[in-house]
């Protein structure tokens, strides 16, 4: 496993004696481009210096890594500094839609340091305790995070008592941003699978679940879409794929069901602890297949699915060790997708109806402290006729609504079998908490038959409904369909989200009005694992050509319901620990359009709209390629071949100051990078390898 801080999307440089490129150290004696003496015993105006080190007392300069130096007055560590107390300051630019920065850097100083701040827009200041280590040398490193800071020009100040002439003052490190996004669709290389899966994080931000090969991988991200760590492990032989994701408030622990795929019934239930990277407990079970996962206490939770016998499942376990305590249960014929609220499993299968195979969407409850059976009831069919064959329906998890059950369903409500190669229906129907209906609406989308519903959301004004929309041509599923809907089921507006090959989302989030989606996708490179967010409005960006509206019409349907009780029995699992292979992962996220949490400003990237004409052609300048130009939110450098040691690409503006470094890692031949904290102007971007200025190209960012 690897858990790695992949959200910087963006460092500052900050380390004293650096040149006007960050790319290595400023020659003693010259000026520092970036600090200054903002106060001092000398007259005012007086600049900081690069300053020799004082051999067997101080750290040596360069430091490796940073290239940082000491900096003073004289620029000799053997004196000249009139004593006294010093003030060294150092801008740097906090962009708008900042979700966060955070210092990473030490530092070292010859006599005392009095005070390390950070000082905002508005003159604020932020105290910065520094733990020393060895005297001279640099502290143990400074990690503060400012979470939503003001936009603009920051300082770091430290304040330095010069308590004879051989003093200087010394930081080493950087600063790390991250945007802040309101919506997005963000692409992670390789890692779609086919079953895709996204779960909300109590914490904030959420955890998304794909595939990489035969590896199950866990992603966490922040609201913004910006990736905090990667899980990666295989279970056992075969591919498995998370289908429920829970976090153990006491512990932070994982708690996750996975299904084997191919594999018939064969499922498994893990513990992992994301700090140690170690697995608590794997259960593996080779006659269930799992849906949901919820906790019910601190010490139990509850999981629900489907036996090899085809029938309705329900455990209890222990949060600590995985196994089962309370009960074990066998219930209805059909599959089982449930909810959990005050203490009552709300569930749905594709209840038997008849021998002859007529299954309809059945909606119950169970007591989730004991198991028992509460109250059943058929709903989403044609009703009771002649015809012992005419309903085939497959419902999701339902959801509660202050004291209300909606229930989403697809299948053949007339016609059985007809899903096989024909048109199918999508209904979804309201009830009362013991499943009497209120309404049911049918959702017909313009242009696509064969709807599959894949989960329904609560929002504070109605409902998201989530499907995937089968294409013949393709035989998989080529688009996902959203439709908000209000309280009575009335469609508000509907996306479909997708470009070409398989779009495929199966989970999905809700969160403050926003939807929160992982897709299996191929629109724009094979197998990506797209996070998606929609804002209230159906949008990532108002030019997004992933995101397209779609024609989706509600007719209201005639109530059916009919009540039958079912047994349970009790059930003997056999289950065995599963062994754990656990690998390392770092993604490339790849932005294609989103919009700023904190400007209403739509923001467009490389990929996620149509170029008009002639506004993309490459500029070249020694053997470099910067396209598309002029850009927008996001340009792709391109080298004639790869660097053999690493580089940097600097982005100068017009007036020659920096404002932006990015690392290029040795044998990497083409970087995207990000523009959407820069202003719109003329830049020059410049390569240097091992100090030496390798290609250049001017950009246009709009």
């Amino acid at each position: 496993m690897l858990f790695s801080a992949l959200f910087m999307y963006a460092q500052i440089q900050v380390s004293t004696g650096l040149n006007a490129t960050l790319t290595g150290p400023e020659p003693i004696g010259n000026i520092d481009p970036y600090w200054k003496i903002a106060s001092s015993p000398n007259p005012p105006n007086t600049p900081a210096r690069v300053s020799t080190f004082y051999s067997g007392y101080w750290q040596p300069t360069p430091v490796g890594g940073t290239n940082a130096g000491w900096i003073n007055y004289s620029a000799n560590a053997y004196g000249g500094n009139p004593p006294g107390i010093y003030v060294f300051e150092r801008d740097f630019t906090i962009p708008v839609s900042t979700a966060s920065f955070s210092c990473n850097f030490g530092v070292a100083y010859d006599d005392a340091l009095v005070s390390l701040e950070l000082v905002s827009p508005s003159a604020a200041t932020t105290a910065l305790a520094v733990t020393p280590t060895t005297a001279y040398y640099l502290s143990v490193p400074i990690t503060n995070t400012i979470t939503a800071p003001a936009a603009g020009t920051w300082k770091i100040r430290a304040t330095v008592n010069f308590i004879d002439q051989a003093a200087a003052f010394m930081l080493s490190g950087t600063i790390s941003t991250v945007p802040c996004r309101g919506s997005f669709v963000i692409g992670l290389d390789n890692w779609g699978g086919s079953e895709p899966g996204i779960f909300e994080n109590p914490a904030g931000g959420f955890f998304a679940t794909g595939l990489l090969k035969d590896s199950t991988v866990i992603v966490k991200s922040d609201n913004s879409g910006n990736i905090l760590w990667v899980q990666k492990f295989k279970l056992g032989t075969g591919f498995y794929q998370i289908k429920d994701l829970k976090v153990d408030s006491n512990t932070g622990d994982l708690l996750g069901i996975a299904n084997k795929q191919n594999g018939g019934y064969q499922s498994m239930i893990f513990r992992c602890n994301a700090t140690a990277t170690t697995f608590g407990f794997t259960k593996d079970n080779k006659s269930i297949v799992y849906s949901q996962l919820h906790l019910l206490n601190a010490a139990d939770f509850i999981v629900t699915g489907s036996n090899n016998g085809g029938f309705t499942h329900l455990e209890r376990r222990s949060i600590i060790t995985g196994n089962i305590t309370t009960y074990n249960l066998q219930g209805e014929g059909g599959d089982y997708y449930s909810t959990l609220v005050n203490g009552r499993l709300y569930g749905t299968c594709r209840r038997y109806y008849n021998a002859a195979g007529d299954f309809r969407t059945g909606l119950f409850a169970h007591d989730a402290a004991s198991g028992s059976f509460l109250w059943q009831n058929a709903i989403i069919s044609r009703g009771n006729t002649s015809i012992t064959t005419q309903t085939r329906m497959y419902p999701v998890a339902p959801v509660v609504d202050n004291g209300r059950l909606v229930v989403l369903s697809s299948g053949d409500l007339v016609g059985f079998d007809a899903y096989n190669s024909g048109p199918v229906e999508m209904v979804m129907a309201q009830t009362d908490l013991v499943g009497n209906v209120a309404w049911t609406q049918e959702y017909i989308t313009a242009g696509y038959d064969r709807p599959v519903s894949q989960v329904v959301k609560n929002t504070s004004t109605g409902y998201y409904i989530v499907a995937t929309l089968y294409s013949t041509t393709l035989s998989n599923f080529a688009y996902t369909l959203v439709i908000k809907t209000d309280k009575a089921g009335n469609v508000v507006w509907a996306r479909r989200l997708g470009l070409t090959g398989r779009n495929i989302a199966t989970k999905a989030v809700e969160r403050n009005g926003s939807l929160y989606l992982s897709l299996a996708s191929d629109s724009y490179l094979p197998n990506q694992l797209m996070l998606v967010k929609l804002d209230p409005a159906g949008n990532s960006s108002q030019r997004c050509e992933y995101i397209q509206p779609v024609n989706v019409t509600a007719r209201l349907l005639p109530n059916v319901q009919d009540l039958r009780n079912y047994p349970i029995t009790a059930k003997v699992l056999a289950q065995v620990n599963l062994a754990t292979i656990p690998g390392a992962l770092l993604p490339q996220p790849r932005p294609y359009c989103f919009t700023d949490c904190k400007d209403s400003a739509t923001q467009r990237v490389k990929g996620a709209a149509p170029v008009a004409a002639n506004s993309s052609l490459p500029a070249r300048a020694q053997g470099m390629a910067v396209s598309p130009n002029p850009a927008h939110n996001m340009v792709t450098v391109m080298l004639p071949k790869a660097l053999a040691g690493k580089a940097a690409l600097v982005i100068t503006d017009l007036a020659g100051r920096t404002v932006q470094q990015v690392v290029l890692p040795a044998g990497v031949p083409r970087l995207d990078v990000q523009l959407s904290n820069m202003p719109a102007g003329t830049y020059q971007l410049t390569v240097y390898a091992a100090g030496t200025r390798v290609a250049s190209a001017k950009l246009v960012k709009q």
